[in-house]
């Protein structure tokens, strides 16, 4: 499925050996930056049945599609304050 910016993950697999270098730079420069650009942190909400018949609102999960860029960048965050998280929060959390 593609994202609102029209990148699906698949491209970023299929030319991961091209563009890799790119995608470091960009993120490095937002880590650098501290900043960033407001498309690449919206989403967009689509609606995704629960049943095969659904007839009212309730019968739709609500989901948010994010740019690819974004999710990448959010799992490099995520692996990097892991080791703190894991010191900072207790066992059960």
């Amino acid at each position: 499925m593609q994202r609102s910016d029209g990148i699906g993950l698949e491209f970023y697999k299929a030319n991961w050996a091209t563009i890799q270098d790119d995608i470091g730079a960009m993120m490095n420069q937002k880590f650098m930056d501290r900043n960033v650009p407001a498309q690449h942190k919206h989403g967009v909400i689509v609606y995704l049945p629960k049943s095969s018949d659904p007839t009212t609102p309730a019968d739709f999960w609500p989901i948010a599609l994010l740019n690819t860029d974004y999710k990448i960048m959010a799992r490099i965050n995520a692996s990097r304050l892991r080791p703190m998280i894991e010191e900072l929060l207790h066992p059960s959390q």
